[in-house]
């Protein structure tokens, strides 16, 4: 599992957006494109305990499959109908490994590397 934000400023609107998209970076080349990755294990976890009414599973083993095969399904799409590979982190400016981390741990991550992004900008 995985979540992919992009920030940007936009070239053609005042302020700054968030995006928290699979294909943001794609679709918006300018963004500060940010990959967070994690176990899939743990993401499974933490799906359980989010208590998701969209997405339950029986078990632990039941989730972990059905997040490999939503993301076998998700790389083949993305590929089919963008020629893009998902997977490639060379597609992100920054890649955070969030296994064993708060999200407040994660945010701090994102924001230092996204202010060091912006001063190679201007």
């Amino acid at each position: 599992g995985e979540i992919i934000n992009a920030i940007c400023g936009n070239e053609t609107k005042d302020g700054n957006f968030l995006f928290d998209s699979r294909m943001a970076w794609h679709f918006v080349p300018s963004s500060f494109a940010v990959y967070m990755k994690v176990d899939i294990s743990v993401a499974a976890v933490r799906i359980m305990n989010a208590n998701r009414q969209d997405e339950k599973y029986k078990d632990l083993d039941t989730a972990v499959n059905g997040l490999k095969s939503r993301r076998g399904s998700e790389v083949v799409r993305y590929n089919s109908l963008y020629g893009v590979n998902i997977e490639d982190m060379q597609n992100y400016d920054l890649v955070i490994d969030t296994n064993g981390k708060t999200p407040q741990q994660v945010a701090d991550e994102i924001i230092k590397n996204f202010e060091i992004w912006l001063k190679g900008r201007n």
